[in-house]
Protein backbone atom coordinates (compact mmCIF):
# COMPACT_ATOMS: atom_id res chain seq x y z
CA UNK A 1 0.00 0.00 0.00
CA UNK A 2 1.25 3.50 -0.86
CA UNK A 3 2.74 5.50 2.05
CA UNK A 4 1.86 9.20 2.11
CA UNK A 5 3.42 11.85 4.33
CA UNK A 6 1.24 14.85 5.27
CA UNK A 7 3.03 17.82 6.82
CA UNK A 8 0.81 20.26 8.70
CA UNK A 9 -1.51 17.36 9.52
CA UNK A 10 -2.92 19.02 12.67
CA UNK A 11 -4.36 21.91 10.66
CA UNK A 12 -7.83 22.21 9.21
CA UNK A 13 -6.96 20.97 5.72
CA UNK A 14 -4.56 18.30 7.01
CA UNK A 15 -7.21 16.93 9.38
CA UNK A 16 -9.82 16.74 6.63
CA UNK A 17 -7.39 15.15 4.18
CA UNK A 18 -6.30 12.58 6.75
CA UNK A 19 -9.92 11.47 7.26
CA UNK A 20 -10.39 11.08 3.52
CA UNK A 21 -7.15 9.18 2.82
CA UNK A 22 -6.71 6.99 5.91
CA UNK A 23 -8.76 4.07 4.59
CA UNK A 24 -6.88 3.94 1.27
CA UNK A 25 -3.26 4.68 2.23
CA UNK A 26 -0.71 4.28 5.00
CA UNK A 27 -0.30 7.80 6.38
CA UNK A 28 2.64 9.40 8.15
CA UNK A 29 1.35 12.57 9.79
CA UNK A 30 3.60 15.40 10.95
CA UNK A 31 3.12 18.73 12.67
CA UNK A 32 4.65 20.94 15.36
CA UNK A 33 1.31 20.76 17.21
CA UNK A 34 -0.23 17.59 18.63
CA UNK A 35 -2.59 15.80 16.26
CA UNK A 36 -5.94 15.30 18.00
CA UNK A 37 -7.23 12.21 16.20
CA UNK A 38 -4.58 10.36 14.24
CA UNK A 39 -6.81 7.34 13.69
CA UNK A 40 -3.98 4.84 14.06
CA UNK A 41 -1.67 6.66 11.65
CA UNK A 42 2.01 7.16 12.38
CA UNK A 43 2.53 10.59 13.96
CA UNK A 44 5.80 12.54 14.11
CA UNK A 45 5.83 15.71 16.19
CA UNK A 46 8.48 18.08 14.92
CA UNK A 47 9.37 20.99 12.71
CA UNK A 48 9.79 20.35 9.00
CA UNK A 49 12.32 23.21 8.99
CA UNK A 50 14.64 20.96 11.03
CA UNK A 51 16.52 18.93 8.39
CA UNK A 52 17.08 15.83 10.56
CA UNK A 53 13.42 15.80 11.55
CA UNK A 54 12.26 16.34 7.96
CA UNK A 55 14.40 13.42 6.77
CA UNK A 56 12.85 11.18 9.41
CA UNK A 57 9.36 12.34 8.42
CA UNK A 58 9.73 11.31 4.78
CA UNK A 59 11.79 8.17 5.22
CA UNK A 60 10.12 5.34 3.34
CA UNK A 61 7.21 7.37 1.95
CA UNK A 62 6.09 7.40 -1.68
CA UNK A 63 4.35 10.77 -1.75
CA UNK A 64 4.62 14.02 0.23
CA UNK A 65 1.68 16.38 0.69
CA UNK A 66 3.18 19.56 2.11
CA UNK A 67 0.64 21.64 4.02
CA UNK A 68 2.87 22.98 6.81
CA UNK A 69 2.93 26.75 7.11
CA UNK A 70 3.15 29.52 9.67
CA UNK A 71 -0.05 31.54 9.15
CA UNK A 72 1.28 34.32 11.41
CA UNK A 73 4.18 34.88 9.04
CA UNK A 74 1.85 36.51 6.51
CA UNK A 75 -0.36 38.45 8.93
CA UNK A 76 -0.51 42.17 8.35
Amino acid sequence: MRRIHISGAAGRIGTCLTRRLAARYVLVLADVSPIADAGGCTVILGDIADMACAQRMVQGVDTVIHLAANPNQFAR
